[in-house]
């Protein structure tokens, strides 16, 4: 304020006296500023900044713009902005509770919620998910229990609470029940077998608070908002036990292309069995048409009495459901908005998000979609549904997926959900220009250039520049916040805000994008140089120094060891499913030195045939020696294939180009 006031009174009056007293008064509060600076992020403990809730506190607010769920949140209704927590959090958790009414699904003239479970077998007896389950799979009744939990079953789900998960307010927390087990947990699996013979899950457990968080667009808009449900840890205990024995005994009829919430599984294998096929497919010569569909709220609309049949349909006994049908029901929820709360209310549809056996028991009620998709390939990811057919003339494409479009569609007014028109797109990989629009009832469809799906941005080329832009942008502007900080923070802070920040922002989905163009990868490396030069204070030094310097590898070096990691795990069947038939040894009558080599197809193009992790990845494995090869775990493995590092590369990336020989 005093400089301010200065600064106003040399503009009115300008001579030497004055400038002299403002400029002082203005240095004084930059040194001020500055000195505050340094002491805040000094006192930064380093323990603090590698893990806990204090590095998020301290350091993201300098380097995301997502919303906290700590923010206040602010809604706009009936075109006036309410800014009262309590008035907000009864808004959200009055439309948590009846988002399903806003939506166009099959309406259900027989719901009741007093119904027996002998009556929703009756009533879903002909439904067609229920036929499909039991014509595919013809499992036996009551061929799936819940059995009694033992003390060391138990004592293991207690030391595997993780205390850094929100909970239910007042509740015990996870840290006291880990630390004090042995006093209780005698008592406590009493309760749970007791609860398991009876059939009946504890009332006090069903209880929710939901947090609203912030998705995106318009954060004064209530659907921006996704509930996340927070639950008693005790209530976790018992979801974990139901968990893991309808886990052990679900998975086997679980379809291969169902690749949400399922250990082993993530967003890169799902990514990678389409882009792969993809590329083979256009390197052959095929058209290809995509449709990326998605699901409006659909944890929130999952039919309770549907899926209790499906689980019937897949060998559940009647006391097994019971069971579940008591999990389901009465259910009780509120919403809190930084420690204000809404009301209690009871739902009636759907499964908590953020609990630990409503993603499992999504995936059940899901699974049989697979069966009414007989034209193209289907892949799902939680909501997300990407389906895809190829073929060499193009107007067969539209048929099939016009023809699988319509038998999805069914399924999900069938089964009590529904699309997202805003978020169901096309895409056409080919150079037909016939191809370029799908129409479906309300659905007119015209193809797109890119498409973000789980978090990558794929073109029609699938060599994923707009890709590798984005991660450049969003790692360029969290540098240059680290450089502006970079004078107050010390070594090893600078270094892991670099590693979480910047480098972190090519960690996710590596093997999707990896071989992409020579210009993306320059790219790529010229980030990561400038965030070297500015950890290391060295602005002089070679690129290959400042690698060496820091005892770290180039993206892409660092991308070709974790493909090595992924073959190895194929090989030896630690992948899930969906990555089976990725790689294979090659099929030899004699033992060869070569035995331990796997097939290379043939390819006719360089961006979809020689660039693709199967091609690229058989050359890749040639080169590692034998005895890293036989490792006997994954573990092994990994330290030996970092200590080695000697890949000769055989992609363009790696390979110098000289005007007019190319690429040697």
């Amino acid at each position: 304020m005093v400089r301010s006031r200065l600064k106003n009174k040399f503009i009115r009056n300008r001579n030497k006296l004055n400038w002299d007293a403002y400029k002082n008064q203005r240095n004084f509060c930059t040194n001020l500023l500055q000195q505050t600076k340094r002491n805040y992020f000094s006192h930064i403990d380093i323990k603090n900044l590698s893990d806990g809730r204090k590095f998020w506190q301290s350091v993201k607010p300098l380097f995301s713009d997502k919303n906290m769920s700590g923010n206040k949140i602010m809604i706009c209704k009936d075109e006036e902005i309410i800014s009262n927590e309590n008035k907000v959090a009864e808004i959200m958790n009055n439309h948590f509770i009846n988002v399903t009414k806003e939506l166009n699904l099959k309406p259900d003239p027989a719901v009741n919620e007093n119904i027996t479970l002998t009556e929703i077998f009756d009533k879903y007896e002909n439904h067609k998910s229920v036929v499909s389950i039991n014509v595919l799979h013809n499992i036996p009744e009551n061929l799936f229990f819940f059995k009694e939990i033992t003390t060391d079953e138990l004592e293991k789900v207690i030391k595997d609470l993780n205390i850094k998960k929100g909970s239910l307010s007042n509740c015990i927390p996870a840290k006291i029940l880990k630390e004090n087990s042995n006093t209780y947990i005698l008592y406590l699996k009493k309760i749970i077998n007791q609860s398991i013979e009876s059939s009946t899950f504890p009332s006090k457990l069903k209880m929710a608070e939901v947090i609203p968080v912030y998705k995106k667009d318009d954060p004064l808009e209530k659907e921006n908002y996704r509930p996340i449900s927070l639950l008693s840890h005790v209530s976790k205990i018992f979801e974990r036990i139901l968990f893991n024995q309808i886990s052990k005994y679900i998975e086997p009829y679980l379809s291969a292309f169902l690749t949400g919430f399922r250990k082993g599984h993530n967003t890169q294998h799902s990514l990678i069995k389409m882009i792969e096929q993809w590329k083979k497919l256009l390197d052959q010569g095929f058209h290809i048409g995509v449709i990326y569909m998605d699901l409006s709220k659909a944890f929130d609309v999952l039919k309770h009495d549907l899926l209790l049949a499906k689980l019937k349909a897949y060998g559940f006994s009647y006391n097994a459901i019971s069971y579940i049908q008591s999990y389901l029901s009465d259910r009780m929820q509120r919403t809190n908005i930084n420690n204000q709360f809404s009301s209690w209310e009871k739902t009636y549809i759907g499964v908590p998000q953020g609990s630990i056996l409503g993603p499992l028991l999504f995936n059940i009620f899901l699974n049989d979609i697979f069966q009414f998709v007989t034209k193209c390939s289907l892949c799902n990811y939680a909501d997300d549904n990407t389906m895809y057919t190829y073929d060499r003339d193009p107007s067969k494409i539209k048929d099939n997926i016009t023809v699988d479009f319509e038998s999805m569609d069914l399924w999900f007014y069938d089964n009590y959900m529904i699309l997202n028109p805003k978020k169901c797109e096309f895409m056409y990989l080919g150079k037909n220009k016939e191809c370029q629009e799908i129409q479906y009832k309300q659905f007119n469809l015209i193809s797109k250039a890119t498409k973000t799906l789980l978090g990558v941005v794929i073109d029609r080329n699938l060599n994923f520049t707009d890709h590798i832009v984005s991660l450049c942008k969003k790692a360029s502007r969290k540098l240059n916040a680290l450089s502006r900080i970079s004078n107050f923070l010390n070594y090893n802070q600078k270094h892991l805000i670099f590693n979480s920040f910047i480098q972190g922002q090519f960690n996710y989905c590596p093997l999707v994008w990896m071989f992409c163009l020579r210009t993306s990868n320059n790219r790529i490396d010229k980030i990561h140089e400038r965030a070297l030069r500015l950890c290391e204070s060295d602005y002089t030094s070679p690129f290959e120094d400042l690698l060496a310097k820091t005892n770290s590898l180039k993206i892409h070096q660092k991308n070709i060891q974790i493909l090595a990691i992924e073959i190895y795990k194929c090989l030896n069947g630690l992948s899930p499913p969906i990555m089976n038939d990725f790689f294979s040894y090659r099929k030899m009558n004699y033992n060869l030195r070569s035995f331990r080599e796997i097939e290379c197809e043939n390819v006719n193009t360089l961006n979809c045939g020689l660039n693709t992790l199967t091609y690229k990845g058989s050359q890749l494995w040639q080169q590692i020696p034998d005895f890293i090869k036989s490792s006997e775990n994954i573990n092994l493995f990994k330290s030996k294939i970092k200590q080695w590092g000697n890949f000769d590369c055989p992609c363009n990336i790696c390979k110098t180009f000289i005007q007019g020989l190319g690429y040697i």
